[in-house]
């Protein structure tokens, strides 16, 4: 099972081996709404995230750990479906701050990453922007908290 907290730490959002997404109210403790047949069920790491700016924005590994399952938390059933994004199941999901030179322009994107090492960058409306692999099998992924291209102030060169 995953988990992770909304951005504004209200809710907990839960990836479940039963294909659930469930929402839990942090304060009551109690489930406010559950999405059916939507996430990936593997024994092994999948992929769940939030969006850091938007609060009911989400997305996780779809059934066949393949895609992306995008939700809005103040709808009843998932926003979109992305299938066969990529060719191994999903290990990591996260958004990326349109800083990015890849992300500049559009209104949202999530960086995933797959068990063969595998990453892509895509639109929340599933619009492929940009892949990259990282030469070796890769379970997770963790971005800087800084802006793209920050370090460059401090002396270091910025490469994609």
């Amino acid at each position: 099972m995953l988990f992770d907290f909304t951005s504004d730490g209200a809710r907990i959002l839960a990836a479940t081996t039963a294909r659930r997404l469930a929402v839990i109210d942090v304060e009551r403790g109690e489930q406010v709404m559950s999405y059916d047949n939507c996430a990936f069920n593997g024994r092994d790491r999948a992929g769940l995230a939030v969006d850091p700016l938007c609060p009911n924005m989400a997305v996780c590994s779809c059934i066949n750990g393949k895609g992306l399952t995008l939700f809005d938390l103040r709808m009843p059933l998932p926003l979109d479906f992305v299938y066969d994004l990529h060719t191994a199941v999903i290990r990591d999901i996260t958004f990326i701050h349109s800083s990015w030179p890849f992300v500049r322009n559009q209104q949202g994107a999530v960086l995933s990453l797959s068990s063969d090492g595998v990453s892509k960058v895509t639109t929340l409306d599933g619009r492929y922007l940009h892949c990259f692999e990282v030469g070796h099998n890769a379970n997770s992924i963790a971005l800087t908290p800084e802006t793209y291209g920050t370090g460059g102030e401090d002396g270091f060169s910025v490469r994609l």
